[in-house]
This record gives structure tokens, C-alpha cells and sequence, in this order.
């Protein structure tokens, strides 16, 4: 939930309990005038505290004052309910001039191309379109023996791709001209982003990941 429906919610319950005090109010005020105010000395104590005096002040108070704010008090709560709903149909309205983050149907040709080296280096960008930013990470296990001699065990790769404009993904083709790549698949995509995770090490060669559309 939002901080804009928060503050609406509690604009809302300080409004509605504002209302119910002065109505609450106004109707002590109508009922001791229709029963009659001279029996109010006889069977109510001597009001020696302050809050018992703020009380008798507020029942000494003609009914039509409070009637009157309650009624601007809810005019006031009616506005700020129109208020809040205007705003939640602009926002709608915002959200629904944006067709390609709800309904993606970018025609933008998006595709990443990079050279893998043979040491740890990060791979070089070669090409890119509609690609905002990528990152390759590489896991290796490294072992050692007894006789200290250390063994390089097949590490994972993965590919993390974040595009500039959001695409209408059909197919994530992973292929390479040059290499075999290692058994591979997208572990994750939306028109913002894709996650390729190839189970081995990628050799030294040439990358190329295509966004195709549907």
C-alpha cells in the first residue's frame, strides 16, 4: 500500500470520527432542550473539574452549531473522498498511456553480442542494441590435493541482461559462430530483463543472445 492511500485512508477516519463527534454533540443539545434544561442542576453534580466543565459547556452549546459543522465536516469529507478518487483515476490514467510496460509490443530489435576470453577476464562487448546493461558472472570450484597440486574443477556461468526498452519477447536465442556452448537455459524474463544460466564454464569465443518476437 502506498503512502498516497494511507493518508487518504486516514484523512478519511479523522473526517468520519470529526462527523460523528459534532452529531453526537448537536444531539445532546436537541434532546436536553426537547426534555427541558431546568432539570440539569438537580441531577447533575457540581462540575469542580475541568473536564467536567468542558462537558457542560458543550451541552450548554445551541444544537445548530454543531449541526452546522457536522454538516461542513462531511461536505469536507465528501471532497477529499473525490479528491482521492480523481487522483487513483489519474494514476490509472498515467499507467494506461504506458502501453508497453503493461502490453509490451516494442518492435525494437534487441540482441547482445560478446567475446568470452580464455582467462577470467570479463567478456568484451563486441555489439548491442537496446541492451541497458549487462553482467556476466562465473563460478569456479577449485580443489586441492594432498601434494598441495590444485585441480580447476567446471564452474557455472551466468548472463544478466537488462534492456533499454521494454520488448515483446518471443524467444531467447542463445548461439555462438564460432564455440559450442555448454548445455544453457533462460532461468528468467520479462520485457525488462532476461537471466541465461549455462551449467559450464563458456570457452573462449563469441556470444550472441537474440531477442526474438512472438
Amino acid at each position: 500500500m502506498d503512502l498516497s492511500r494511507i493518508s487518504s485512508m486516514l484523512k478519511k477516519i479523522i473526517s468520519n470520527l470529526f462527523q460523528a463527534l459534532l452529531f453526537l454533540w448537536a444531539g445532546a443539545n436537541f434532546v436536553m432542550n426537547w426534555i427541558g434544561r431546568s432539570t440539569i442542576p438537580d441531577d447533575a453534580p457540581v462540575a469542580y473539574s475541568l473536564l467536567e466543565k468542558i462537558v457542560l459547556w458543550f451541552l450548554s452549546t445551541p444544537w445548530w452549531v454543531p449541526a452546522i459543522l457536522g454538516v461542513v465536516a462531511m461536505v469536507g469529507s465528501l471532497w477529499l473522498l473525490r479528491d482521492s478518487r480523481s487522483n487513483r483515476d489519474k494514476n490509472n490514467k498515467n499507467l494506461s498511456s504506458l502501453p508497453q510496460e503493461i502490453h509490451p509490443q516494442s518492435t525494437i530489435e534487441t540482441y547482445l553480442r560478446l567475446r568470452i576470453h580464455a582467462d577470467n577476464r570479463t567478456p568484451t562487448k563486441i555489439e548491442q542494441n537496446n541492451i541497458w546493461r549487462w553482467y556476466v558472472l562465473m563460478e569456479f570450484i577449485q580443489m586441492i590435493k594432498a601434494d598441495n597440486s590444485a585441480i580447476e574443477r567446471k564452474g557455472r556461468t551466468a548472463l544478466f541482461i537488462v534492456f533499454d526498452a521494454p520488448v515483446n519477447i518471443g524467444q531467447i536465442v542463445v548461439s555462438s559462430p564460432d564455440i559450442k556452448l555448454p548445455i544453457h537455459s533462460v532461468m528468467d524474463a520479462s520485457p525488462r530483463h532476461a537471466i541465461i544460466h549455462f551449467n559450464d564454464k563458456i570457452e573462449e569465443g563469441e556470444l550472441l543472445v537474440t531477442v526474438r518476437k512472438p
